[in-house]
């Protein structure tokens, strides 16, 4: 945030720069940190209708899948192929330009609207989508009887953390959400023994 500030020119100078570089390396990036929802969380949320079927099915989906809200503004049902009697969503992820296939289990599928024809799979609101999507998700939360104050990203960490917690390995985790390097998922491991050890 320094570094942005004195580019724009809000402030003169860095203060960091006035640090010698033993004082510099004690400037700690803080860790990363993942909101995410519990299975009982999940659960609430499953059982608690919504005004907006579309955005609670897409939420709900990605809570099973770890789509992204990009990704699943995007998702047409061409992309769902059907191999081998298993469903597949197919893409390329709009962050990273990266592909990936997702094998969709009965929960994610359960979530799947019918297809009437339409070439996207989920009738999200365009204009302002995430702002408007994540208004109505803290809605439908407060309904459900959850205190967190949750948004659609929210749904991708909590994708990973059920799939750790439920004994998925790092590396099919990383594989799944379409991670470049298995340190991100890292992240998620370290949080949920965090977690753990609080509950302790």
């Amino acid at each position: 945030m320094l570094h942005y500030a004195t580019r724009k020119g809000i402030i003169a100078d860095n203060p960091i720069t006035r640090l010698d570089q033993e004082d510099r390396a004690e400037v700690k990036t803080p860790k990363s940190t993942r909101e995410f929802l519990t299975i009982e969380e999940v659960k609430k949320l499953m059982a608690t209708d919504s005004t907006k079927s579309d955005i609670r099915r897409a939420f709900l989906f990605s809570c099973f899948t770890g789509l992204r809200l990009s990704d699943v503004v995007n998702l047409r049902w061409s992309d769902i192929k059907q191999m081998g009697g298993n469903s597949y969503v197919e893409i390329v992820m709009k962050k990273t330009q990266a592909p990936l296939v997702i094998k969709l289990n009965q929960q994610a599928l359960s979530y799947l609207p019918d297809n009437k024809g339409g070439k996207e799979v989920f009738d999200l609101p365009f204009h302002g989508y995430s702002n408007n999507i994540n208004q109505h998700l803290r809605r439908w939360a407060k309904k459900a009887g959850l205190e967190k104050h949750i948004n659609y990203h929210m749904s991708r960490h909590t994708f990973a953390t059920m799939e750790l917690t439920m004994g998925g390995s790092l590396y099919v985790v990383s594989k799944l959400m379409g991670h470049s390097e298995i340190s991100t998922t890292q992240i998620y491991a370290d949080i949920l023994g965090e977690t753990k050890k609080k509950t302790i």
